[in-house]
């Protein structure tokens, strides 16, 4: 049966270099042409091998001009080539000179060390292919270039979060201070006839909580929704759980507390004679 398999180049290092697992068999041996394949369990499944250790010692054909086969020598366990939006392919690691065209190197830990052996490479590299650029790129960087899109999203959705809550907050504060000053009378009437500090503040912020909590349950299928269609896009994606919009509604409840609680308290505190004099 024919496959189409990704094709990872290089030497006997490739394999340790990276921590890749050995399911079965071996590395390939030291060549500088292709001669021995290690495959991936995702290759194991395309191929119709039943496990790694059925898969050693079978043979794979290439086809082209002269069809050749190569054997199977070990199996590694799968691992991410793209971004997490694509499913893991089948592939296969082998050795071949002619397609060398990067060194992959492990610093060592310490970004204070990373200068001095970047320049070694380079004084190396210099003195054996001189006259063709040396060029570097961290390993952290490439992987961050395939989230590019999600992190310009998360930078937005950050900046519009920030200023919704902001101008949201400020309308509770300006809402709340209407309000405590329209029942400025009733609460002086009630802290004569003994109310509490705590249960005046409790009558003043359930109104903003009731409203916090109906914005919650409107907004929550909608978020759902974004949600959902958002993680369609990965291959590899988290499940959208109850326990996240629950965990909202209570930040949401507790920003609404904060904003108003200072209105609500000045309200509880202040002096019943000054609200009933005119009365």
């Amino acid at each position: 049966m024919q496959q189409f398999v990704e094709m990872k180049f290089g030497d006997t290092g490739y394999i340790p270099f990276y921590g890749f697992k050995l399911l079965a068999g071996r590395n390939f041996s030291v060549s500088d042409t292709m001669h021995e394949l290690v495959i991936t369990e995702a290759a194991v499944k395309a191929y119709g091998f039943k496990s790694p250790q059925e898969a050693v010692g079978k043979l794979l054909a290439f086809p082209g001009e002269a069809t050749r086969s190569f054997p199977i020598v070990g199996v590694i366990s799968d691992f991410h080539q793209r971004g997490l939006q694509s499913e893991i392919k089948p592939a296969l690691i082998t050795s071949s000179k002619d397609q060398f065209f990067t060194i992959n190197i492990k610093l060592l830990p310490g970004a204070d060390r990373w200068t001095a052996g970047i320049a070694a490479v380079e004084g190396a590299w210099k003195k054996l292919y001189p006259g063709v650029p040396f060029k570097y790129q961290f390993y952290d960087e490439k992987i961050k270039e395939l989230y590019k899109n999600e992190l310009q999203l998360q930078t937005l959705v950050r900046s519009s979060t920030a200023i919704a809550i902001l101008i949201s907050c400020l309308g509770l504060f300006g809402l709340a201070a209407l309000t405590t000053f329209q029942r400025t009378k009733e609460v002086g009437i009630r802290k004569v006839l003994g109310a509490s500090v705590s249960g005046i503040v409790r009558l003043l912020s359930k109104e903003f909580i009731g409203l916090v909590l109906i914005s919650v349950l409107l907004a929550s299928p909608l978020a759902w929704w974004f949600m959902n269609k958002w993680l369609r896009d990965f291959a590899y994606r988290i499940d959208i759980k109850w326990w996240m919009f629950v965990t909202a509604a209570l930040g949401a409840i507790l920003i609404a507390l904060l904003t108003v609680s200072y209105q609500a308290i000045k309200a509880a505190i202040a002096n019943p004679v000054r609200s009933l004099r005119n009365e």
